[in-house]
């Protein structure tokens, strides 16, 4: 059995444009990046769904700006990275669920994650919101 590296390993990057449509191609990217067997894809997806939907709604995205969106491998562990404009309002947060259809991403990254946390953002720099899950 091959030992897990410690250097990260890019497995997939790409820029979208900071639309909704981009959350479907950005799930695509994701299954083809891993394959379709990868006893963690489900999970990456969910993931990567929730955090790309959070930076095209959240993060003061306009006409012409993208989202970056980048998967890689360390030591075992998958890291997500989505990369959005920021937003000088607030940060990412992990919202009580009210019963609506809404607000309850960051709620469901930390329940599947293995940790998550953010970088940036604020006074209109761009913001990278990460997580992580055992390959």
């Amino acid at each position: 059995m091959k030992a897990a590296s410690a250097e990260p390993r890019i497995l997939g990057e790409v820029e979208l444009p900071a639309v909704r449509e981009s959350v479907a191609l950005a799930r695509a990217e994701v299954r083809r990046w891993l394959g379709e067997g990868a006893p963690v894809l489900e999970d990456v997806v969910l993931l990567v769904s929730e955090l790309v939907t959070n930076a095209v709604t959240h993060s003061g995205a306009g006409p012409g700006d993208f989202i970056g969106l980048i998967v890689s491998e360390a030591a075992g562990i998958l890291y997500v990275e989505v990369t959005d404009p920021g937003s000088p309002l607030h940060g990412p947060r992990v919202m009580e669920p009210d019963g609506g259809e809404h607000g309850r991403g960051l709620l469901i990254v930390q329940e599947v994650a293995l940790g998550w946390g953010s970088s940036g953002g604020g006074e209109g720099g761009a913001r990278t919101v990460w997580c992580a899950v055992r390959a």
